[in-house]
């Protein structure tokens, strides 16, 4: 490497010293070289690593879980293909034949029905917790005057009430203001949307029309991937995507049953969309990288650069600094526009916004910055350069290999700062501090501002690949990146080993490791980037000489051999990464001894034995072991954060059967002739009583309820149907009950026995009110005990 005199920044330290058609470059081909080569080797080895591991899963899955293992979702059905019985006889031609079929049901009106449901009884939470602050606050004051004062004796305070501005009509149309009781008002809004809710399941839910897709479950898992490589119908225009390896927490059951033309349609519109967004963020990076270029903007002003130098020495940083910044808001315009195209499942939409958000960084961080330079140079020299096509190709690459100024200092602003945003954990601490503090009020709002942490690979990765892509292509032009490429992924090892152990909720991030196939995609698509790049580099180096031709052939070989195993990859390896071969069907998930060390059961083949039998003959129904298993604490997560809304009730139960309260009132029950719809795989025997809900607790010294006593089972969970395997593929928004849990703090100043005794009195049979779990703390904040089993909160609440 030969240094220049002129140069004064880190190009010195790069292959940009070099003269033209020098036989040196030969050292730095060598080194690019030998790196896509052991770059390809480990691509191989992890690829044929992840079959093994990928093989183990699928294995694993269909004792773990096995309806998602033995389950596939195919969509674009139409006519006959959206009767059950015909589903299963054509399907039933694969090994094992099926089990069950569900098509999925337009439950568009009441998911609508449950959202508002949701929102009401949001306000009201909100309204009751306000009123036990005030409560709790009107009783220590008390107290500061008179410690001995007794509860009963202090009068409560006015309850929250609200102005409307209406037509009042007394004798005569009039205008005025007529204040009414809040949590009044929202206790009769949820009684009537309640109301509403039964009605509908009464009456119009055996009328619910088909959607154009089914999950059909196999007996056997390897009949589901047989069913995902076959092709449904004969119809040319059918157009039926099946799908694998799909959990109900994953569906979108807003875009299950898409339409594939108006599909496409959205696809062009988002595609449009994302094309101008790309241009606008294009534009923005070209400015960013010129008027923040120093002597550029010295040159355009007349100004010495003699007498600005030190901020000559800002060159490399400040648009380094301006296109992280850039890059950070991205993702979130994308995640809109995925979603806007309809995809079934999450995992779809972070799939789809993880491949573009990559291609948007390598476009505006990695490809323009490189024609900005350049145009600055054609810009000062565009004379001479416009009258000589051979000039502009020596431009182009020369400011290629110039350029490594600006990706050496965004990589080393990468590695350390956001290695020290990650470590110091800002935005988290901001989230986890003061969402909670000052935008949730009541115990839900404060639980769902307190979930785990997810981890936001579909964003973390194409970024950890665009410094992968920029110190690959660099690695051998400027060496001095290599360092800081390796510190850079050092960093990032260990922050991620000790967030994934203490704070990612790895539950929210299993895609039965699907995302190495994204990553694998996107390696190889910086492989192309970087190898076409450095044939330019030779080709313009120089190919008059032997010596010139020869490093662009060696380029060239180089480029065509990467490109003869990526293809050879995509036709023989790929299938492995998504499919169980045949030869594992009665294999155990200890097939391989060499991974014997990631193995999480306990006596596996045992295991697998009885449960590939209870797989089998699950038709005389799911047994609680497979129950148990498939509950986790994501079941529990999407319990409380379901689908259908984010503020259901705690935990839905079965309808419950017509009883008389002691009042006299009649508590209502769905008839048995409203349940055809799945009436062939709910089970409506197993429902539980109802009953009228009166919390024990200090403030309240009422006698007592009666309760019905219910059967006791070998699982809670199979007595509630949180993990009934028949309800597995069915919209939430179907199984959801008419009956909701309004979730305020426990009241320790006695005033509010009253009001929630009237707010009881008022949603008798249809909601009630509870205060498990949840307190008012010194600060007169509401707190949460989270060493509380929210799991077994609904047979707490009705003990």
């Amino acid at each position: 490497m030969q240094n220049s005199n002129n140069s004064t920044d880190l190009s010195r330290f790069s292959a940009s010293n070099l003269y033209k058609d020098s036989n040196k470059f030969w050292f730095h081909l060598i080194y690019y070289v030998i790196t896509v080569a052991l770059v390809l080797y480990i691509l191989l080895r992890e690829s044929a690593l992840f079959i093994r591991l990928r093989q183990r899963a699928l294995l694993k899955s269909r004792i773990q879980k096995p309806e998602k293992a033995h389950t596939i979702l195919v969509s674009g059905l139409k006519n006959e293909y959206l009767d059950e019985s015909y589903l299963k006889k054509i399907f039933g031609v694969l090994p094992g034949g099926v089990k069950r079929v569900v098509v999925n049901k337009d439950a568009s009106e009441l998911e609508r029905l449950l959202k508002k449901r949701d929102t009401i009884t949001q306000n009201l939470e909100v309204t009751l917790t306000k009123y036990i602050i005030v409560c709790e606050k009107l009783l220590k004051k008390k107290k500061k005057t008179n410690p001995d004062i007794d509860p009963e004796t202090i009068p409560p305070p006015p309850h929250p009430t609200k102005s409307f501005f209406r037509f009042k009509c007394n004798g005569k149309l009039s205008l005025g203001f007529e204040t009414v009781d809040l949590v009044e008002l929202f206790s009769n809004q949820l009684l009537e949307i309640n109301k509403t809710i039964l009605n509908f399941k009464e009456t119009d839910l055996k009328n619910l029309k088909n959607k154009s897709s089914a999950f059909i479950t196999f007996n056997d898992q390897i009949s589901a991937h047989l069913a995902v490589q076959s092709i449904v119908g004969q119809d040319l225009t059918s157009v039926t995507s099946k799908l694998l390896d799909t959990e109900q927490s994953d569906v979108i059951w807003s875009d299950i049953s898409v339409n594939p033309y108006s599909k496409k349609i959205k696809i062009y519109i988002s595609s449009a969309i994302t094309l101008f967004l790309a241009l606008t963020w294009g534009s923005l990076s070209y400015s960013i990288t010129t008027l923040t270029n120093i002597d550029f903007l010295l040159k355009a002003f007349n100004i010495d650069v003699s007498k600005a130098t030190f901020l000559s020495k800002l060159n490399g940083f400040i648009p380094a600094m301006l296109l992280s910044l850039l890059v950070s808001i991205l993702p979130y315009f994308l995640m809109f526009l995925v979603r806007m195209e309809g995809r079934p499942r999450r995992s779809d939409v972070d799939f789809d916004v993880c491949n573009r958000f990559f291609l948007f960084l390598v476009f505006t961080v990695f490809v323009l910055p490189q024609f900005s330079n350049t145009l600055n140079g054609l810009v000062l020299k565009f004379t001479g350069i416009l009258s000589n096509t051979q000039e502009v190709l020596n431009q182009v690459i020369e400011y290629f290999i110039i350029s490594n100024t600006l990706f050496v200092t965004f990589v080393v602003l990468r590695t350390f700062l956001s290695t020290a945003v990650f470590l110091i954990m800002i935005p988290s601490v901001l989230n986890r501090s003061l969402k909670p503090y000052l935008f949730a009020i009541s115990p839900r709002q404060i639980y769902m501002a307190e979930k785990p942490t997810k981890y936001e690979w579909q964003t973390m990765i194409p970024q950890h690949l665009l410094v992968f892509l920029i110190g690959l292509n660099y690695s051998a032009i400027s060496p001095l990146i290599n360092p800081f490429c390796f510190l850079y992924f050092l960093l990032f090892y260990y922050i991620y080993k000790f967030k994934f152990k203490y704070i990612y909720d790895q539950d929210q991030f299993s895609l039965g490791g699907t995302s190495f196939v994204c990553i694998l995609h996107q390696t190889f698509k910086s492989l192309f980037m970087v190898e076409f790049v450095w044939l330019l580099i030779m080709i313009a180096n120089g190919v008059t000489t032997k010596s010139g031709i020869a490093r662009a052939i060696v380029s060239a070989a180089v480029l065509v051999y990467t490109f003869r195993v990526y293809g050879s990859v995509k036709k023989n390896v790929f299938p492995y990464f998504y499919y169980l071969p045949i030869a594992l069907n009665d294999a155990s998930p200890n097939f391989d001894s060499e991974l014997s060390f990631n193995s999480n059961l306990k006596d596996t083949s045992d295991l697998t034995e009885n449960q590939d039998e209870s797989v089998v003959n699950e038709k005389a129904g799911p047994s609680v072991t497979d129950d148990a298993s498939q509950r986790s604490v994501n079941d529990i997560e999407s319990s409380i954060e379901s689908e259908k809304s984010p503020v259901t009730p705690f935990l839905q139960h079965p309808s419950p059967l017509t009883r008389k309260s002691k009042n006299g009132k009649i508590i209502p029950e769905i008839s048995k002739s409203s349940q055809k719809v799945y009436s062939h795989i709910l089970d409506f025997s197993k429902n539980v009583l109802v009953v009228e809900r009166n919390f024990k607790t200090k403030s309240s010294k009422s006698s007592k309820p009666k309760t019905i006593k219910r059967a006791k089972t070998s699982s809670s969970m199979e007595e509630f149907g949180y993990s009934d395997s028949h309800k597995q593929f069915i919209n939430p928004a179907i199984l959801a009950n008419f009956f909701s849990f309004v979730w305020t703090p426990y009241d320790g100043s006695g005033l509010t026995k009253d009001l929630v005794a009237k707010v009881n009195m008022i949603g008798e049979g249809y909601f009630s009110v509870v205060s498990k779990g949840a307190f008012i703390n010194g600060r007169n904040k509401v707190g949460i005990d989270f060493n509380f089993d929210f799991a077994h909160f609904e047979s707490l609440a009705l003990s």
